[in-house]
């Protein structure tokens, strides 16, 4: 009660002691008029400026009333008025602040927010500060203390599998017209153990409901992976279980658009949209539990048709992924700035919480003139990746296979080391192919060749080359040498150049 006193005291003498002064100014000036003119009167300019700094002080005063409330009484208003309000169960503590700019609020340092168990609530996230904007309807009553907003900042929330049905409660019921503004702060997705799997940086946030759509939003920008992203979410309670999502991530160039409906407590339906670049593959989905299985529709990667379907499980994470396509250019998933490369750049593909296989069958290859079609398998087990079983066919000779393969990030690029067994089926079929001279045609079933490829730089290193089970000889080596370090080392020159098979294979016949 003392402390209130004082503070009300200060407040007081200073707005006096501003007043007299302003008084005593216009006084003085007042004086000088009288001397100066038979008719002393104060201007119509002086009686407003005085009543405009009386009604200022005033209203600073009224302003000030907040901070003479007892702060156990605030505390204890504030988490029943965020409960009722926002249906959030947040934990304030006694460190708190009042200020007036730039519009009245209350600061809480140190909150918290707990799920929605009674019996044993779960800690949410830790909120260094807490910022409650109020109404300035009727200061002089506290009891009819009204929250217009609330600011959460640098906050950390951590989330495990176990908190998606509190968030999708949240989701489900109407939000609060105020506005929830996030900012500075951090989502960590956990697993089971505690460890987290991912992080969403969350620079601007904000939750609120729409009553013109009678909709739910939410909006935040963020941040993943190294990637930035716009996210948008939707949902209309008008309609049962109905929720837009929309994500945007520029330096990807990557759209999504999700539209999907609750048809019962453990089954979802939708479709949603990924647009990239020149492609856009339009899927339906179905939910059930932790299970996602998913479908083409009327899909399209750049001017190829492509359809697939897969499957993904949420609990622990893993994708089976098949794709057909009627043709597909290499060129731009290996070209530098390529979304698929930007992925294995950010070091996304070497999470080790990642289970992945993607199988891609391509009816036309236009990677290279030698091989027609094309077979790639995506291997990801706990951030080890390869290019298994993946193969290049030609029609007339053979397929070549990868095998014993791995990619790896070295020095920020994605290298791929991997051993290439090229299966001859029709040896004259070979030979045509590479224009081989007669002299050289010689009985082979099979070439082994040893690869470090760099994707960023499309540089290719041969470390070993030989056929069936003959042994590498001196000869081989410095052809292998020469090409390495020719400064036109590509896969391009490799596969298409027929000249430095021939070279290989004449020191073999020599």
């Amino acid at each position: 009660m003392k402390n209130i006193k004082q503070k009300f005291d200060h407040i007081y003498n200073r707005y006096q002691f501003l007043l007299r002064k302003t008084l005593l100014k216009v006084k003085k000036k007042t004086y000088n008029s009288y001397v100066h003119k038979s008719n002393p009167s104060i201007s119509n300019f002086n009686k407003y400026f005085i009543a405009s700094i009386s009604l200022l002080f005033l209203y600073l005063f009224y302003l000030s009333i907040p901070a003479l409330y007892d702060k156990n009484w605030i505390q204890k208003t504030i988490e029943s008025d965020l409960l009722d309000e926002f249906k959030i169960n947040f934990s304030t503590s006694s460190e708190i602040s009042y200020e007036i700019l730039p519009s009245p609020h209350f600061t809480v340092k140190n909150a918290k927010i707990y799920n929605d168990d009674v019996d044993l609530p779960k800690e949410l996230s830790e909120i260094k500060e807490l910022k409650i904007f109020v109404h300035q309807n009727n200061f002089f009553n506290k009891e009819k203390l009204k929250i217009k907003r609330i600011s959460i900042n640098n906050a950390n929330f951590n989330l495990q599998k176990n908190d998606l049905n509190f968030l999708d409660n949240l989701f489900n019921n109407k939000f609060s017209k105020k506005k929830i503004t996030i900012k500075k702060s951090n989502i960590f997705f956990k697993d089971n153990d505690d460890e987290i799997v991912t992080i969403f940086k969350i620079p601007k946030g904000s939750l609120f409901y729409d009553s013109d759509d009678s909709s739910n939003v939410v909006l935040f920008k963020g941040e993943t992976f190294n990637v930035p992203f716009d996210f948008k979410m939707i949902k209309d309670l008008s309609v049962i279980g109905n929720t837009i999502t929309r994500i945007k991530a520029k330096k990807l160039k990557i759209k999504f658009i999700n539209d999907s409906k609750k048809i019962s407590a453990e089954v979802t339906k939708g479709t949603n949209i990924l647009i990239f670049r020149e492609s856009k593959l339009m899927t339906n989905y179905e939910k059930q539990k932790n299970v996602f299985s998913f479908k083409s529709k009327y899909s399209q990667l750049k001017n190829s048709n492509i359809n697939y379907l897969g499957k993904i499980t949420l609990a622990p994470f893993s994708l089976n992924l098949d794709i057909n396509v009627d043709k597909i250019k290499f060129k731009s998933f290996l070209k530098n700035e390529s979304t698929f490369l930007e992925f294995f750049k950010n070091e996304f593909m070497f999470n080790k919480n990642l289970s992945v296989n993607i199988l891609v069958n391509s009816k036309e290859n236009s990677y290279n003139k030698v091989f027609n079609k094309a077979k790639v398998v995506l291997n990801i087990n706990n951030g080890e990746i390869n290019l298994n079983n993946s193969s290049l066919v030609n029609n007339k000779f053979g397929v070549l296979k990868v095998e014993d393969s791995k990619l790896l990030l070295e020095q920020e690029n994605l290298i791929l080391e991997a051993n290439l067994n090229l299966n001859i089926e029709d040896l004259n079929g070979f030979y045509s192919a590479f224009l081989a001279p007669k002299k050289l045609r010689r009985p082979i079933k099979n070439i082994f060749i040893g690869i470090k490829y760099n994707f960023f730089d499309d540089s290719l290193i041969i470390n070993s080359f030989r056929t069936d089970n003959l042994k590498q000889n001196n000869e081989i080596k410095n052809i292998l040498n020469s090409f390495n370090n020719s400064g036109i080392n590509t896969t391009k020159n490799f596969i298409n150049k027929r000249s430095l098979l021939i070279q290989l294979l004449s020191a073999y016949a020599g």
